[in-house]
């Protein structure tokens, strides 16, 4: 039975293989890809834990939405003596260049992978996660190379094993459902009374997939915040346009003309990305009093 064990191991998994938490890819994170050292030998351990040769690899998709959250890596050891294990679990292309780092959890929000577990003697499989988002966004198809390594609770290296996955796109891997493609704004007059009573921003949105996404706007001039809109849609896969409205008179109370800045943020269960737009250079006195008859 696989249990996980504290970050403190973890720690010291990451401190012998030369790994900084900072370098480690997470939901947030910008992709490394640098070269391994392939050259470290492991110390016999077969009175400890063994592979056995057995390994299956496969798309993760918890949501069901077609794409896949992770690449899941299902390898099999022998454990002989029960204790806490290191496993460290990258991911290559051809080149054995890195491409991402796996986690024994297919949590997306950690921000260091679990690479600690505690295991009990006997056959069993350790599964490992690695990131669909750091696929996609690093365009690189497979195979690609598993390169998995052991280590003692002492942080010796016990097994090393390698091979290769089926083939897959990565156009097939989840990052956050909507990408930005651009936005447009409008100053709008919808009830007849002097002046805007609205301001809009329109967002073009490219939905991968069929998914709840949330988007934020936060009105600025400057460094003065003047109002925000938000809005939640579960769109299908595809172009859409996302109207946001900001109320005309926190404009006109403002006294501060534009251009304005607008901080989007669109978010989905796993993802979040932030994007700035600037408006037209509109002047605050257009836009319709909160005392205007």
């Amino acid at each position: 039975m696989l249990k996980f064990v504290g970050l403190l191991f973890v720690c010291l998994i990451l401190a012998i293989i030369g790994c900084q938490s900072t370098n480690l890819p997470d939901a947030t994170a910008t992709m490394i890809i640098e070269p391994i050292d392939a050259s470290a030998t492991a110390v016999p351990a077969h009175t400890m834990i063994s592979f056995t040769g057995q390994r299956t690899d496969t798309g993760y998709d918890a949501d069901g939405n077609g794409l896949f959250e992770q690449l899941q890596v299902d390898i099999g050891v022998d454990v002989h003596q029960a204790g806490n294990y290191g496993v460290v679990a990258l991911l290559l292309d051809r080149n054995d260049r890195r491409l991402t780092m796996g986690s024994l959890t297919p949590d997306i929000q950690r921000n260091i992978p679990a690479m600690g577990a505690l295991l009990d003697v006997g056959q069993q499989q350790i599964t490992v996660y690695f990131n669909g988002r750091d696929l996609r966004q690093v365009q690189i198809n497979g195979p690609y190379t598993v390169a998995i390594s052991l280590y003692s609770e002492n942080g010796v290296l016990l097994e090393t094993s390698r091979f290769t996955t089926a083939a897959y796109d990565t156009r097939d891997f989840q990052e956050l459902l909507a990408g930005f493609l651009g936005a447009r704004d409008a100053a709008l007059d919808t009830n007849n009374r002097p002046g805007f009573n609205l301001l809009r921003v329109t967002v073009h949105l490219n939905a991968l997939a069929a998914g709840q996404i949330t988007i934020e706007g936060q009105l600025f001039a400057g460094d003065t915040f003047l109002t925000d809109s938000s809005t939640t849609l579960t769109p299908a896969a595809g172009d859409h346009l996302v109207e946001l409205d900001f109320p005309g008179e926190a404009i006109a109370a403002s006294n501060l003309d534009g251009p304005y800045t607008v901080y989007l943020t669109i978010a989905d269960a796993n993802y979040v990305n932030n994007v700035e737009f600037i408006t037209a250079a509109y002047r605050s006195s257009e836009f319709e009093s909160a005392t205007a008859p």
